[in-house]
C-alpha cells in the first residue's frame, strides 16, 4: 500500500474496517511500542483490544508510510490529556484517531491541529438526560422541540462535533461542552456558533459533519481556513512499502 501526496490544502480522512474477527487471535502488534502493547494488554474485552490495536496499527503504518520510515520508529507521545501527536522536531503533521463500535478514522494534514470524532448511533435509555449534559439551555430548548425521530441524530451531530473540537484543542472532555455551540440541525454540515474557550477564537477552526457508514455520526475540526477533505480506505493489513505516490 501507498499512500497519496498530502497537500498542504488537504486532510486526508481514513477510514477504517473494524470488523475482522479472523484477526482477532493474530492482532497485528508488531510495530506497536512497548507501552502500546502494555494498554493493549489491559483491555478486558477482546472486543475493546482489537479496536485499540487496529487503529493504532493503522495510525503507524499510516505515518510511516507519509514519513517514508517504518511504523514501528514513529516516536508518538501524548499529552497530558492522551492527546498524541509527534515531536515538533520529526515532522510537520497533525493527525487525530478515533474509533466506536467497528469504525475507525483517522485524519491527517499539514495545516494544523486537528481532531475527530466517530460514533455509532445507539439508542439510550436516558437520551434527555445525556442531552441535558452536553447543550446549553437555548440549545436544549431547541433540540426538545425537534420531531422525536430527528432528536437522537441531532445528539450525535452535536456530541460529535464538540468532540471533535475538544480533542483538536487537546483537552478532550476535560472542557465543559455546554460552552461549545454547533449547529446541529442540520444533516449535511455542522458548524460553530459560539465558543466560550478559548476566547475569540472561534474564527480560527473550521468544523464538518463527515458522511460515514449507516448508523455512525462523525465530524472532523480543523485550525485554520477549511480544507480538502479526501476519504481514503485504509486495508488492515500492513502497510508494508513505505513512502509517497503522487
Amino acid at each position: 500500500m501507498r499512500v497519496p501526496q498530502l497537500h498542504q490544502h488537504e486532510c486526508h480522512l481514513w477510514h477504517i474496517s473494524l470488523c475482522t474477527p479472523d484477526m482477532a487471535h493474530s492482532l497485528p502488534t508488531e510495530c506497536l511500542s512497548d507501552e502500546e502493547k502494555t494498554r493493549a494488554a489491559k483491555f478486558l474485552r477482546p472486543e475493546a483490544r482489537q479496536q485499540f490495536v487496529m487503529t493504532r496499527h493503522a495510525l503507524r503504518s499510516l505515518l510511516g508510510a507519509y514519513l517514508n520510515t517504518t511504523p514501528e520508529k514513529i516516536p508518538l507521545q501524548a499529552n497530558q490529556f492522551g492527546k498524541p501527536s509527534l515531536p515538533v522536531s520529526f515532522a510537520s503533521l497533525y493527525f487525530n484517531v478515533t474509533h466506536s463500535g467497528q469504525r475507525g478514522l483517522i485524519a491527517i494534514t499539514r495545516q494544523g491541529e486537528v481532531g475527530v470524532d466517530i460514533e455509532q448511533q445507539r439508542k439510550m435509555k436516558d437520551l434527555l438526560g445525556m442531552a441535558s449534559m452536553i447543550f446549553c439551555p437555548e440549545d436544549l430548548r431547541v433540540w426538545q422541540e425537534l420531531p422525536v425521530a430527528e432528536q437522537m441524530p441531532a445528539f450525535y451531530r452535536a456530541w460529535t462535533g464538540k468532540e471533535a473540537m475538544a480533542k483538536a484543542l487537546g483537552c478532550g472532555l476535560t472542557i465543559d461542552l455546554k460552552g461549545l455551540r454547533v449547529d446541529f440541525t442540520h444533516e449535511a454540515q455542522t458548524q460553530f456558533l459560539e465558543m466560550d474557550f478559548p476566547p475569540g477564537t472561534i474564527h480560527h477552526w473550521h468544523l464538518a459533519q463527515r458522511n460515514v457508514v449507516p448508523g455512525y455520526c462523525a465530524a472532523l475540526a480543523i485550525r485554520g481556513s477549511p480544507l480538502e477533505t479526501i476519504d481514503l480506505a485504509f486495508d488492515t493489513q500492513p502497510v508494508r512499502t513505505p513512502g509517497n505516490a503522487a
